[in-house]
Parts: structure tokens; sequence; C-alpha cells
């Protein structure tokens, strides 16, 4: 299936700040209930353990969907850095190691004091083929592990699963906390928050990339030891991943 790369509401200078949280934490609710994301432990500790680190930086974070749900696996001390370009100033964490960097982060341009491995969860399909590359090669020049989670697929079974997203609002918008007044009434009493969620939810399917692209973008950074696969969820989700660590000196 070809890929097109077509706009999501959530990402427009437009959107109400209201309606791009709400939509972020029905991702991570949906996320945390679903535990979609969990299969995804092992292969961020495989990024610590080989790059020998203990710090975590989430691009494009969202609500902290993804992380927030395997970060109790994780070794005590782990420190994690949720970064945004719209960052979610409501988040709140019941620990001091995860913190929201208040700032405006680019994902392709990292400032050199965040430090860590880096992690996107569902979010590298956002970005154009041109720009997927440059942050990639930003990870590599600053030689920092790169992690990339996508439980979007550009397939007909991606495309099917999306068109249930309105009955999952619609289920799902009760059990986000906190509750957000402006987020029940554009979900029940005007339900424009399903519709533009499962826009942005097919958009995602036909933005992701394949397996085959994602390891295309990485072909020429041999410094790095990559690694791709699919993981499966527990309710048989297909989670496509990438791995990149510098290559290190023995002990």
């Amino acid at each position: 299936m070809k890929r097109f790369q077509l706009f999501e509401i959530a990402d427009q200078d437009w959107c109400p700040d209201f309606m791009r949280r709400a939509m972020t934490a029905f991702l991570a609710t949906v996320a945390s209930r679903t535990g979609i994301y969990l299969p995804t432990l092992e292969v961020v500790k495989r990024a610590l353990e080989r790059a020998r680190t203990k710090a975590i930086v989430v691009l494009c974070a969202g609500s902290g969907g993804g992380i927030v749900d395997v970060a109790d696996g994780l070794a005590p001390g782990t420190r994690i850095m949720l970064t945004d370009l719209a960052p979610d100033v409501c988040f709140n964490s019941d620990s001091s190691t995860m913190i929201y960097d208040p700032r405006s982060i680019d994902a392709r341009n990292v400032p050199a004091d965040l430090e860590g491995a880096r992690v996107l969860y569902s979010a590298f399909h956002h970005f154009s083929p041109r720009d997927a590359k440059a942050i990639l090669e930003a990870a590599v020049d600053a030689r920092e592990p790169i992690v990339i989670f996508e439980g979007t697929e550009r397939s007909f079974r991606g495309i099917a699963v999306c068109l249930l997203i309105p009955i999952l609002v619609l289920m799902m918008m009760p059990l986000i906390r906190p509750v957000r007044m402006l987020s029940v009434i554009f979900t029940y009493l005007i339900p424009i928050l399903p519709i533009i969620i499962m826009w942005d939810g097919l958009v995602s399917s036909l933005r992701s990339y394949t397996q085959k692209e994602m390891r295309g973008f990485v072909e020429t950074l041999d410094s790095y030891q990559w690694e791709s696969g699919v993981l499966l969820g527990p309710h048989q989700e297909h989670i496509s991943y990438l791995l990149g660590t510098p290559v290190l000196a023995p002990h």
C-alpha cells in the first residue's frame, strides 16, 4: 500500500489545545488499558544496557502513552524525561524520576543537555521521510541510542481497526483522568472528538512506515548496531520497532 503524507488535525497550529490534550490523553488511556506497549519493555531495556545508560528521553511524548506503561519494569533509578513540540502542561506523575520538560523540543534537534536513550512511541509516522531520517541521524551524531515504536500499520487491517475508533472514544472518554468538561461536551453533546480522532487514526495508518522503509533510513548509518522487528501486543496488535545503539568498545 502506498504511503500518503496526509495531515493530522492534532498536528495543526489551529487545533485547539483542549482538543489536542483530549486526543493525546485518549491515546495514553487506550495504551494503558489495553497494555499494547507492554511488550516494548524488553527492547527499551536492551537499548539502555547496550548503551550503558540509565537515562531516557522520550520524544513526541504527548500525554506519556507507552513509556508510562513500562516505566515500572525498568531498573531502579532509571531517569525518564518526557518532551514534545507541544508539551503537556497537565502531565502528572507519581514518580520523582519521570518529569516533563516544559520546553518545546523538536525531535530533529534535541538540546545537548538532554542525554539518554531517545524513545518515540507512535510518533515516527508524523514525519516526512526526510525528517524521519533527520531524527535518526541526529541521534547518531549525538551518540545516543534511539528506539522507535509504532502501533499503527499501513495495511487494510490497520485501516479497519481505525474505523472502530469512534466507538472506542465513546467507551474510553469517561475513564480519562482528570475528567475535563470540554472533552465530555465534544464527545457526547457535540461529537467532534470521535470523528477527528478517527481521522487522525486513519491518517496515522496511511503514513506509517514499513519495516523495509525504516531499515532503508539507516542503511548508511553503519556506526550503529541496528535491530528491527514486529512485536505482538496482548491482543495480537502489531508493534513495529527500530532500535539503534552505538557500537561501543568492550569493557
